[in-house]
């Protein structure tokens, strides 16, 4: 009986150490099993737990956007079986067809490639049979697809999809930019004809899950992206080996683990497994796929148009031609420094005609819409120099602000007084702007008399209250 630890550990790329990633110590007896096995679990689970994921910036509501117009053109095409939503019952119908029938079964976004922006994964039945029933037998066509550099690309295909892409033959399709496997050789990018699993390990990445729950034989394939598409990291099967009685075969016997196609201990096995499947196994079941053009339609539409309270007022200014394009979206997202400024500008520019030619430096920006409001007094820095210009911007900053634009540009104000609950919170610099501007009817409160100097103020609240200096 010896100890055997096994270490499961990445590389940390600043500064070169390992990282642990899964450690445990076992008393086990292991007849013939070469110290290369244990470097060949650390191996793939490196490959597994780490998918390579891309460097470009990819901003989800573009995503979203582009999945909505792909998803909605092919719901055009084909539409899905006109049946109710039971699937797994709907091919039990004996439907009569006389051509080729192709359908969309299922839609989902998922994170795959682990950069917080989903992939759109769809599901389609698809067969050539003419004159044939729709049976369970049809084929399936599953594949996912990712956004990057502004167009949609398929990164991962069931095998059935791939066979009919090449034109029946295995070697002839190959998707373009992926170099370096072969279809033979089992790695490239194929999940299961008819469930999708996925599965997230205990540092939160992603993997799809190849499974069948219900056989005695337990035989898991998880895929994950490498940068370029989904492959397999790993395969595990639990082999069910029957006892025998003379030559008839029991019901009981045992089961032989192999990791990758090598037979390892089921210590070895069942760490190795649990390090993928630490939060279990979640199936993408067939569904709706309007449900998920819902979804879509809804982000983008809030995202591009601003709270029903401030709709009329937001329309408006950016009809006077006060809002710049980039903050004509994104309307609930905290308002930045240096976007205030950009805001402030226009409209001051807009609004009295005459360009802005002064120009005051900061340390840490060179946007020319600081550099403007600076000079005429608008806004200051930071401090040493600095304006900080990607911080948000609080509520007494620009009450602040809109005060001395207010003044730069002869917009009279009302005098007024603090009578806020929380006066004693608002900054001693900010107290006289806050009580012109809440007494001008500018900005107000946000509830229970109380004006929350400190939070962060919005993009459509800016713009609602540079409109009302629009006297």
């Amino acid at each position: 009986m010896k100890k055997y630890r096994l270490i499961i550990c990445d590389k940390n790329l600043y500064n070169k150490s390992n990282i642990i990633l899964f450690e445990k110590e076992y008393s086990v007896k292991i007849k013939g099993l070469k110290k290369a096995l244990c470097l060949s679990i650390c191996a793939f689970m490196l490959t597994g737990l780490f998918p390579v994921t891309s460097n470009a910036a990819v901003n989800k509501l573009d995503a979203y956007d582009a999945y909505y117009d792909f998803l909605q053109e092919e719901a055009d095409r084909i539409g899905q079986p006109i049946r109710d939503n039971d699937y797994y019952n709907m091919f039990t119908d004996e439907i009569q067809r006389n051509s080729k029938v192709e359908k969309i079964l299922a839609a989902h976004l998922l994170d795959v490639t682990n950069d917080g922006v989903e992939e759109l994964i769809l599901k389609r039945y698809i067969t050539n049979n003419s004159g044939a029933l729709l049976d369970p037998s049809d084929t399936e066509w599953i594949c996912i697809y990712t956004y990057e550099n502004g167009e949609l690309r398929r990164i991962g295909q069931n095998l059935d999809w791939a066979y009919s892409a090449g034109n029946g033959s295995w070697g002839y399709y190959e998707p373009d930019g992926y170099i370096g496997y072969i279809l033979s050789s089992h790695n490239y990018p194929y999940i299961s004809d008819e469930c999708i699993y996925y599965c997230k390990n205990s540092n939160g990445k992603v993997y799809l899950a190849d499974l069948d729950p219900d056989s005695l034989d337990e035989v898991i394939s998880f895929y994950s992206y490498n940068g370029t598409l989904m492959e397999r990291s790993v395969k595990f099967h639990a082999n069910f080996v029957p006892y025998y009685v003379g030559s008839v075969a029991s019901s009981y016997g045992r089961y032989l683990h192999e990791v990758n196609g090598t037979q390892v201990s089921k210590d070895q096995y069942y760490a190795a497994k649990n390090a993928y499947i630490s939060g279990g196994y979640y199936e993408l079941r067939n569904n709706d796929y309007n449900a998920v053009l819902n979804t879509l339609s809804n982000a983008i539409e809030s995202y591009y148009i601003p709270s029903s309270w401030a709709e009329a007022e937001v329309n408006k200014a950016i009809s006077n031609d006060y809002v710049p394009e980039q903050l004509q979206k994104g309307y609930t997202e905290a308002i930045s420094r240096a976007e205030f400024c950009a805001l402030a500008t226009q409209f001051c520019e807009t609004y009295t005609g005459k360009k802005i030619s002064e120009r005051m430096e900061f340390t840490d920006t060179n946007d020319v819409n600081v550099q403007k409001m600076g000079a005429v007094g608008v806004v200051n820095g930071t401090g040493d120099g600095a304006f900080s210009p990607d911080k948000n911007l609080t509520r007494q900053e620009a009450a602040t602000i809109l005060a001395r634009l207010a003044d730069y540009m002869d917009i009279e104000l009302e005098n007024g007084t603090l009578a806020f609950a929380d006066n004693g919170k608002i900054s001693s610099w900010a107290k006289d702007s806050v009580a012109r501007i809440s007494a001008s009817g500018i900005m107000n409160g946000v509830g229970n008399n109380t004006f929350d100097p400190l939070s962060s103020y919005t993009r459509e609240q800016a713009i609602l209250t540079i409109i009302r200096l629009d006297k």
